[in-house]
């Protein structure tokens, strides 16, 4: 009985550890039409470092609306993708500019999906027009296309085909792999303009904050991989920040907290510990980082945060710096 119990536990623990071995594709547009793009795949790339799972990412490709290559747009996309890639050291081998390498990055997507089984698993985020992922898939061995999972969150993704080169959808898609869709992302975290506390996270943070501007802080489809890290199609803002807290850019960004927490602290003795009524004090609360037994309790409209003990009010978490 008691071998019974051993093997049942060991045959459990390998099936729950092999199931949760995963590799990560991203495939995105960004090069015409919506820029969400512009954020979203330096975004996705980005998390991913900074849940510690650089290795998990074997494909990413961009611009990957073909037949409308783009222009400035384009290159926007392709500079903030490649700057992301450079702060966290990923190699640029996996990475493809579908304008001009789409025959490269459908061949590199086909040979990861056929490095797939049971207990290593690709998943493929589809945030583009899906005819690049259709031809990866379709160019992979059936057998093993059923050990991925194309994921998608927007309809206008799944259906976009404005060009003759865009020949295939995502029904397309499911006809060969299995496939979720996810809750839209455009309501949730990763589309917003509260990206402010990435200041607080060096270069890697401070390089990303421009990037986050470039739609107006929509970076909506990092949300799929959002799902695919944290299973959490519905993430909060605040969760995002907690992963840039302790995730690889942590070390970096400790001097910037710090350098943060030593003008908040010197600010409030200047106003004897009871109140904090300037830039410093007011950019440290909107980052969360509130004193020892303190709250908001009010804030205007220049950005100011006045604190008080007491009960944090629900307007002051739209605090400006």
């Amino acid at each position: 009985m008691k071998l019974l119990k051993v093997l049942l536990v060991t045959t459990f623990t390998v099936f729950v550890g092999s199931a949760a071995a995963e590799r990560i594709a991203i495939s995105a547009d960004g090069n015409v039409h919506d820029r969400d793009d512009l954020c979203a795949t330096a975004m996705g790339i980005s998390i991913v470092a900074e849940a510690n799972r650089k290795g998990d990412l074997v494909h990413v490709e961009y611009n990957n609306h073909l037949g409308k290559n783009g222009g400035a747009q384009a290159e926007e996309h392709k500079r903030n993708v490649e700057t992301m890639r450079k702060n966290y050291g990923y190699s640029a081998s996996f990475f493809y500019d579908m304008r001009n390498q789409q025959p490269a990055g459908t061949a590199n997507l086909a040979a990861e999906i056929n490095k797939s089984t049971a207990g290593d698993k690709l998943k493929l985020h589809c945030g583009g027009p899906m005819e690049t992922c259709w031809r990866g898939i379709n160019q992979a061995q059936p057998a093993k296309r059923q050990q991925m999972l194309a994921i998608s969150h927007s309809k206008w993704n799944n259906n976009h085909a404005d060009t003759p080169q865009l020949k295939h959808k995502w029904p397309d898609v499911c006809k060969l792999a299995p496939c979720k869709k996810i809750a839209n992302q455009n309501d949730h975290a990763f589309k917003s303009k509260n990206w402010g506390w990435l200041s607080n996270h060096g270069k890697i943070g401070q390089d990303l904050l421009k990037i986050t501007k470039a739609k107006g802080g929509d970076c909506s489809d990092a949300g799929m991989v959002w799902f695919t890290l944290k299973g959490n199609d519905k993430p909060k803002m605040n969760q995002i920040e907690a992963l840039f807290k302790g995730g690889s850019s942590s070390s970096s960004s400790s001097s910037s907290s710090s350098s943060s927490s030593s003008s908040s602290s010197s600010s409030s003795s200047s106003s004897g510990g009871a109140e904090c009524n300037n830039t410093a004090d007011c950019k440290a609360i909107y980052n969360g980082n509130l004193k020892p037994k303190w709250k908001v309790a009010n804030c205007n409209k220049k950005g100011i945060c006045k604190c008080k003990k007491g009960k944090k009010k629900k307007n002051c978490s739209q605090v400006k710096k």
